[in-house]
This record gives structure tokens, C-alpha cells and sequence, in this order.
């Protein structure tokens, strides 16, 4: 499957959950290029539906992630001091 096909099939579902499901809220990561094409494709969609949220949600932020104004609200994992367990950090 090419880029510009799966982008097109993110875009069609991404419609489909706000005008059929009334989702209002997406949570995305920004660690690989599958996931930087789903911030772009969310992007789009907020362009035509404002009321449209995307939270950018990370264990960890490397160079990689374009944080923006765009991202309504961030949410950070760390690892915590025991093996295994989670901490959740809210940011902005």
C-alpha cells in the first residue's frame, strides 16, 4: 500500500468517526512516519471541523516530534521506578 492511498483511507475514517460517531477528540503519537501521517491527516480534519481535539501522547519525546500549536493537549508517559509501572504526566 503506498503513502498517498493509506493517507486517503486515514482521511475517509478520520470524516466517518466525526460526522457518523461524533468523535470529538484524537489521541496521537509522533514517533514514526505511520503516526506523523495520522497528526496530518487529524490536522486536516480540524481545519474543517475547529471543535475538533488532538492530544499528542508519548512515552518519550525525541527529535522526531513536531510539537505545535496544533496539538490541543499533551500527555506524557514516564517510566516509573519500579519495573514495569507507568507514571502519567499532563502537560500544558
Amino acid at each position: 500500500m503506498n503513502l498517498e492511498h493509506l493517507k486517503s483511507a486515514l482521511k475517509n475514517e478520520i470524516k466517518k468517526l466525526v460526522i457518523d460517531f461524533n468523535v470529538t477528540e484524537f489521541y496521537v503519537c509522533a514517533q514514526n512516519d505511520f503516526d506523523n501521517s495520522c497528526v496530518e491527516c487529524v490536522k486536516e480534519a480540524k481545519s474543517v471541523h475547529p471543535l475538533l481535539k488532538m492530544c499528542l501522547s508519548s512515552l518519550n519525546f525525541t527529535p522526531r516530534v513536531k510539537v505545535d500549536k496544533s496539538f490541543d493537549e499533551i500527555i506524557q508517559y514516564k517510566r516509573g521506578p519500579r519495573r514495569g509501572s507507568t507514571v502519567f504526566c499532563q502537560i500544558r
